[in-house]
């Protein structure tokens, strides 16, 4: 235990000393994602909050620690396709139409798995993102009540990973219009928009109703065949679960973005448990990822906390790097 107590006092002196930056969760808990322990050793370690003391004092536990390997040698971009959960940013045409007038997620206060993946010391921090916010797996219009944007057309996920590909493409030296390859193996998949809120669908609002299975397994269709499109080109497909339906809160998104309706809890479930279901059995050599486990929301009911954001990047990391 005094050896804990130690590596824990250790830790924290050397986040400060070296200002990396400890990311503090709803519940108080600290997730230290890089420090350094006796001039060697570059340490992770996550701090449990365990309450007061009888003097008052704010005190944790150490709850698990691992050293921080070292980033990989490989010079291949992830491609990474998606919504919000992969970039914080709306798409922005020549026009400067855009969905939700163009803001960032928060404000730019928010960091996506993008953004995370690109930090994380165990990644190689090369990255192709094509996802925005608002996203589905189909190219569309964001719309209102009773009408749509003429502009800010959103890109659907076939069309996102065409553009990924064009970053990565590796041309013939003597012949250019022949392909050699592509300086990627894997493509991330994020979870779209579709079927979990009434702005998904590029129609206007009072227009939609929640999912039946038959538009769910549409939306599955389509990610089924992008990610079976890149295992034919030799890029490995990981494709990323939804969060359990208890931690996100999904009314607060509908008043906040006052959209005409969300899913409920079975609506939601219904999605999550057939698009789990179906792409563990229908996708050639893709990786059926669990990425947002333990999913804490940033406060707004529907995106994730930062240190959520910070695991799952390390989790995707490890993956790649294998």
């Amino acid at each position: 235990m005094k050896i804990f107590r130690v590596l824990l006092i250790t830790l924290i002196a050397n986040v400060y000393a070296e200002e990396n930056q400890a990311i503090l969760s709803n519940n108080l808990d600290i997730h230290i994602p890089s420090a350094k322990y006796q001039d060697e050793q570059n340490l992770w370690a996550n701090l449990k909050f365990s309450g007061t003391d009888a003097n008052g004092t704010l005190t944790w536990k150490l709850d698990s620690y691992g050293i921080v390997e070292p980033a990989s040698s490989n010079t291949t971009a992830l491609l990474m396709i998606g919504a919000s959960y992969e970039s914080g940013k709306t798409r922005i045409d020549d026009d400067y139409l855009a969905s939700l007038n163009g803001i960032a997620v928060g404000a730019g206060s928010y960091m996506a798995l993008g953004d995370a993946y690109i930090r994380e010391k165990t990644s190689n921090g090369l990255l192709v993102n094509q996802a925005n916010v608002g996203n589905t797996t189909f190219d569309r219009l964001s719309c209102l009540y009773d009408s749509c944007l003429l502009g800010g057309e959103m890109f659907g996920y076939d069309e996102q990973f065409e553009r990924a590909l064009q970053r990565v493409t590796i041309s013939n030296i003597e012949n250019p219009t022949k392909i050699d390859g592509y300086n990627a193996k894997y493509l991330f998949i994020g979870i779209s928009n579709d079927c979990i809120h009434s702005d998904a669908f590029g129609i206007p609002q009072k227009e939609t109703n929640p999912c039946e299975l038959e538009e769910i397994n549409e939306t599955i269709d389509r990610i089924i065949e992008v990610a079976n499109k890149a295992s034919d080109l030799d890029i490995t497909p990981i494709i990323a679960l939804h969060p359990e339906s208890h931690t996100l809160n999904l009314p607060f998104v509908k008043k906040a973005l006052n959209f005409e309706w969300v899913a409920n809890e079975y609506e939601y479930n219904l999605l999550r448990n057939e698009y789990s279901r179906r792409l563990k059995t229908e996708t050639n050599n893709a990786i059926i990822l669990d990425i947002w486990e333990n999913f804490e929301h940033r406060g707004d009911g529907i995106h994730p906390s930062k240190q959520t954001v910070m695991k799952a990047a390390k989790k995707l990391a490890e993956i790649v790097n294998q």
